[in-house]
Order: C-alpha cells, then structure tokens, then sequence
C-alpha cells in the first residue's frame, strides 16, 4: 500500500507571506491541526500548526505582526508514490505527526498523518486477526517512568528530556492513575520548548505537576485487544494510552508509535503472534478481561467522570 492510498487530497494550505491572522482563521474553522506552507512556486516550504502560533503569543509576541514564514517549521515531505513503511519511519526520524504529500513535480498533492498511515496498515488482511486477538499488554511499555501530582515541573521536564519520550502518567501514593502530562502541557505552561525549559521562569518551573497535566485521562485496562486501542486513539486523538489493571493501577502506556511500529513489524512477517515489546522491566504481571477505553479516578478518589472529556495528548 503507497501513500496515495491512504493520503487527504483536498489539502488547505498557506503561503508564506500569508498573515497569521489568516492563519489562525484557517486552522480554526477547519480544526486542522496541520497546515502546509508553499513558497511563490508552490513548494512545500514548511509546515505550521496552532502549537507554533501558541508558542509565539506565551513568548511574548504579537502573532499578529508576523508572517507565515516566521512562525512555520521546516518540514520533510513524502511522495505520493512511497510506501506506508516509509512514511512511518519518517514521521518516527523527524517527530511529526503529519507529512505533506508531493507528486512528480514535487507540488504538494495531499497530506498523510499518522492515524491516515495506522489505518492504512489496518487494512491489510494478514494482521486484521492479530489486531482482535493480541492485547494492549504485549505492545505496551511496561514500568514507564512516572511523577507524583506534586513533582515540580522542572523535574517532569528533566524527566522527559533524558528519556526522550513524549508522556508521563501522573500516579498517586498507591500507584493509581490521575493524570497524564505531556510535551504539550509543558510547553504551555513552560512557555519554552523542553530542551530549553532551564529558560522558563523561576515561577513556572517551581509549579507542581498537578497544575499542567491532564487529569481524568483516557485509559485502556490490561487485556483490552489491539483493534480496540486502535479506534481509541482514532476517535479520541490522544497520542498515548495508559494501560491500567482494576484498581486503576498503573501497568504501562501504549503509545500510537507503539502501535504503528507494531503493525509495520506485522506487515513484514508471516501471519502469527508477534512477539512482546522490549521494555525497561518485565516485571509487571497481571492481564484482566478485555474492557474499553476507562477513566482514571480524580486525584480526590472519587470515580471517574461521567463526562467523556478528550485529553490534549493526540
């Protein structure tokens, strides 16, 4: 399967010299989360999305008074010809969620982002019955690193800067799941991107973990099945998924990288089960029954919303 196949065609997209009043209209009405930048010969020239026009405002500038091009980030493009494997491997080297799609002439012709590519490779026949039959708990990460709701931010950061992911559940003294705090919510509430967040105000970093995570975050239970991961992270847009027992202790987390690197492993290997991920600690142990998409409790200890509320991680 080639990236035209699972590709957006009707892709919106920006000049360079563009406003970004116009920008933000843009990525407002049409809730997108990824606009591609052309240059006057109408070339991909990058790639700009609401976090860099948030970005721009919590530094203390007027968005308002800059162009397209000031705020857009460089981007690498796909061609419409290449396969799925390739696109995955480009999005995990270069860390974007979306790639814009060139034809011959190198002209932008589409888009392709990951969950476009997640349910592109979920469309091939051999790995549709592992998906149903293989659980969260054999892709997960086990034993991922964690902090408490009162860790400061600065150490959350440090945290995420040395192990180089994108997530950390937030955990109580039991080990019970009451939020998730991502690269996101650090650079809001930072107000500096995480390798620089030794920038940030003496203020911010001192803030305690509770006050930028999501809480009440959208969870999976040990032994729910792949498939059922997968519509979560499709309906829900979340970019990670902890993977708890009953008592809403946490076991893992299941990222959709995870998920895709998975399904690319799938597609190269005859039908059969696919081996366990390699993580920090097998230790873990415990697979209940299948269940859906589940909330944490509040760090109160009550039970979970009744409201489904999306998180900020997609």
């Amino acid at each position: 399967m080639r990236v035209r196949d699972v590709m957006t065609r009707r892709v919106r997209s920006l000049r360079e010299d563009d406003t970004t009043e116009l920008a933000t209209a843009v990525l407002l009405f049409w809730r997108f989360r990824h606009l591609p930048v052309l240059d006057s010969e109408n070339h991909v020239a990058g790639i700009l999305t609401p976090t860099d026009l948030l970005d721009a405002a919590r530094r203390g500038g007027q968005p308002r008074r800059f162009t397209v091009s000031d705020l857009m980030r460089p981007v690498v493009t796909i061609h419409e010809d290449d396969s799925l494997d390739t696109a995955t491997e480009r999005m995990r080297q270069q860390g974007f969620h979306a790639l814009p799609v060139v034809g011959a002439d190198d002209r932008l012709v589409g888009i392709v982002t990951d969950v476009d590519v997640l349910i592109g490779l979920t469309g091939a026949r051999p790995i549709l019955r592992p998906l149903e039959q293989t659980s969260v708990d054999a892709v997960m990460t086990r034993r991922p690193e964690t902090v408490e709701p009162d860790t400061s931010l600065a150490d959350a950061a440090e945290a995420l800067l040395q192990g180089g992911f994108r997530h950390l559940p937030v955990l109580d003294g039991e080990r019970r799941l009451v939020g998730m705090l991502s690269e996101r919510d650090l650079r809001t509430h930072l107000g500096a991107e995480v390798e620089g967040f030794s920038e940030a105000t003496l203020d911010a970093l001192t803030q305690p973990v509770s006050e930028a995570m999501t809480p009440d975050p959208i969870s999976v239970r040990s032994g729910t099945p792949l498939a059922e991961a997968l519509e979560t992270f499709a309906s829900e847009r979340v970019g990670a998924l902890p993977v708890v027992d009953d008592a809403d202790r946490l076991l893992g987390i299941l990222s959709y990288v995870d998920l895709l690197m998975w399904l690319r492993e799938g597609a190269r290997r005859a039908p059969g089960p696919p081996r366990a991920r390699t993580s920090r600690s097998d230790t873990a142990r415990g697979c209940g029954p299948c269940g859906t998409a589940t909330r944490a409790p509040r760090p109160d200890g009550r039970g979970a919303s009744p409201e489904r509320r999306a998180s900020r991680h997609a």
